[in-house]
């Protein structure tokens, strides 16, 4: 009988679901002559420390998911979305995910929201601060990007949030 107890409450249990961003793997460049490394770092905030993702139920509710949660770390594959969407786009420099070193030109970046909305959008928010070689902060710029989400379910929502974080990664080198 007790077997029998384990079993079920073992088949009721929902199972995990892990999720990473598609462009979470890291394309190096080619290098060109005249282009120099800039080091790019995520850090996120409090409230994006965990492994849940996170979805806003109203104006001011979020919900932790239980079920649904990152395969990576936050923070590394953000670093790795936005490197690549900058590579993209700039000939001058070439972005490298890596923890930030104060003697470097770096790039340090803080994601203050990353989450998907009961209004059918995600929202990516932060700041990003910019270093010289010396350490010295020589810019520093907040980005906002809310995206509609195409389609419903988590899936949907990650997919979002990595076109959002291409956005705010291109707010922060305008």
């Amino acid at each position: 009988m007790m077997v029998l107890a384990v079993c079920l409450s073992a088949c009721a249990a929902p199972s995990v679901q892990y999720y990473q961003l598609p462009d979470s793997v890291f394309r190096q460049p080619q290098q060109k002559i005249g282009t120099h490394t800039v080091r790019l770092s995520v850090e996120s905030g409090d409230m994006l420390r965990g492994d849940a993702l996170i979805y806003q139920t109203s104006p001011q509710t979020v919900h932790f998911a239980r079920q649904h949660v990152w395969a990576e770390s936050l923070e590394q594959a953000a670093a790795n979305v936005m490197a690549n969407a900058l590579n993209h786009a700039s000939s001058e420099q070439i972005y490298v995910p890596d923890t930030f070193q104060a003697a470097c030109p770096c790039v340090r970046v803080v994601l203050q929201r990353f989450h998907g909305s009961f209004d059918g959008t995600v929202r990516v928010e932060g700041f990003a601060q910019k270093t010289d070689k010396n350490g010295t902060i020589t810019d520093t710029r907040s980005f906002a990007v809310s995206k509609a989400q195409q389609g419903d379910g988590y899936a949907a929502m990650v997919a979002a949030l990595n076109e959002a974080l291409k956005d705010a990664a291109r707010q922060i080198m305008q």
